[in-house]
């Protein structure tokens, strides 16, 4: 069943609203009395309902929409955004910056610079608390052998990959930019043998009321549905599954970007605490599925894959 307007939408809904009662007739004949009418009742929410409407009438049906939209929340036409997210989408992909190679690799890779909701200089230094959370976690780490060498293992591996740097003191003192920390945490991995801890970076952290993440745009959902995934699986003959290693860290942070996610280490307690800071795409931030995303799809456009027949191929599947 698919209703395809608006009027049959809202009547769909208005019906949902009400609860109902299902009535189930035993089919045996009504001359023998050990078989009597069985009664069961069942109460669908509004909620339900639009759960079960969007799974019954996959790629059917056209999304409801007002005529003049005031909340932004409307999707244009047949557009798969609202006028909200595409601008959310156009700040992220102008953003992005394709370079053959630079100071801080020499291979082809993305730059990302971030959609701020305000300027960044008015986020206060937290230096201190950051300062005060690292030195809890580095207690906590003590008393574990094995997560401290866990857990130092994957900062390591971060330098070594230059998705962290260490700031030299000139860097240091020469930079006049906006500045901010941010703190990393234990997240216990018990499933894992090799990997008991994780590390994991809170951008969310408030300082003086103001996060990271409160003054950045999150970006549209720019993942393929699901249900369009399940369908287009069902209709090949052949099926392949495969990821993109370190996605998030494929790609680079602009100077300012990389200045405002510094974070404070040291490899022993004896040791001066020193400044670093990520130079990838972090996790942690707000917007960081949607640029990587977008970054992922755009490679499938650049020239350079034009002429090769199955880069194109594999574009598409990107882009689907």
């Amino acid at each position: 069943m698919t209703h395809t307007s608006k009027t049959h939408f809202a009547r769909s809904m208005r019906t949902a609203s009400v609860k109902y009662r299902e009535f189930a007739i035993d089919p045996a004949p009504c001359h023998y009395p050990d078989h009597s009418e069985t009664q069961s009742s069942t109460a669908i929410s509004s909620r339900d309902f639009l759960k079960w409407w969007r799974w019954e009438s996959i790629e059917a049906t056209c999304q409801p929409r007002c005529g003049g939209c005031r909340c932004r929340n409307c999707q244009p036409g047949a557009k798969e955004m609202t006028l909200a997210e595409e601008r959310e989408m156009e700040l992220v992909r102008n953003g992005l910056t394709y370079t053959t190679g630079d100071d801080h690799s020499t291979e082809p890779h993305w730059h990302a610079k971030y959609p701020w909701t305000e300027d960044p200089v008015t986020l206060p230094k937290n230096k201190k608390a950051v300062e005060a959370t690292f030195l809890r976690t580095e207690r906590q780490l003590s008393k574990e052998p094995e997560w401290k060498k866990a857990y130092t293992a994957q900062i390591h591996e971060m330098v070594n990959n230059r998705a962290a740097i260490k700031l030299s003191e000139e860097v240091l003192q020469n930079w006049t930019g906006p500045v901010w920390y941010i703190c990393h945490l234990i997240a216990p991995n018990p499933h894992s043998v090799s990997t008991p801890v994780r590390l994991v970076w809170n951008s969310s952290q408030k300082y003086k009321g103001l996060s990271l993440n409160d003054i950045l745009i999150k970006g549209p959902d720019v993942l393929n549905p699901i249900r369009a995934v399940l369908l287009r699986f069902q209709t090949g003959v052949y099926a392949a599954l495969g990821e993109i290693r370190k996605m998030y860290n494929s790609v680079w942070l602009e100077d300012q970007e990389v200045h405002l996610h510094r974070f404070l280490w040291h490899n022993s307690e004896d040791s001066k605490i020193e400044d670093y800071a990520i130079t990838r795409v972090n996790i942690g931030d707000k917007p960081a599925g949607c640029i990587a995303q977008v970054a992922m799809r755009e490679t499938s456009n650049l020239p350079s894959f034009s002429y090769f027949k199955k880069e194109k191929r594999a574009g598409r599947c990107l882009r689907r």
